[in-house]
């Protein structure tokens, strides 16, 4: 089997138990040396500290676009993948961006974390899955699971060597939001 790229990720300030850490880190052992991007989100929190490794690109709600812009200019930079990943938010609020760089077969991966709801609110949200919605457009699309890394680690490799938008939707539940 492949070894995992472990100096990318180190434990941050999300909290204990946090499954959106848990798919930033599986993802980043995976892919390895990236350009990461993210919207605002939990993830931000690792930024701040001393928990990612890779180049971190902070872009308040549409790192689509970001994504899509970079991917151009670093076209067959094949050692160096643009990497998205975002919360379900701030995905679907610029959706026809990513559709949008689908078209235009720009090549990253775009992985949206969906938490189920919004933890700053405690909003549990009992939406429909955004991957269907973007399925039509994207090269390849997934759903996955933190549930079942080695599902997501296989999707992740799949993705890596895909030209054109990867999608892949991962459920991150949150423990906050789902406390019995």
């Amino acid at each position: 089997p492949e070894e995992m790229h472990k100096d990318v990720f180190s434990t941050g300030a999300l909290p204990p138990g946090s499954t959106v850490q848990l798919g930033l880190k599986l993802l980043l052992q995976t892919i390895g040396k990236c350009l990461l991007i993210n919207a605002s989100g939990e993830v931000t929190l690792l930024a701040k500290g001393d928990g990612i490794h890779v180049p971190f690109i902070h872009l308040g709600s549409n790192a689509a676009v970001v994504a899509s812009t970079l991917a151009r200019c670093l076209k067959g930079a094949q050692n160096c993948p643009v990497v998205v990943y975002a919360g379900d938010r701030a995905t679907k609020m610029h959706l026809s961006d990513v559709h949008m760089a689908c078209k235009r077969h720009d090549t990253f991966i775009y992985v949206c974390y969906n938490n189920g709801g919004s933890e700053s609110t405690g909003h549990l949200d009992k939406e429909e899955s955004i991957a269907p919605l973007v399925a039509e457009y994207a090269t390849y699309t997934a759903t996955a699971a933190v549930a079942y890394p080695e599902d997501f680690i296989g999707k992740l490799k799949k993705a890596r060597n895909m030209h054109g938008v990867s999608f892949i939707e991962i459920f991150t539940p949150s423990p906050a939001l789902f406390r019995g």
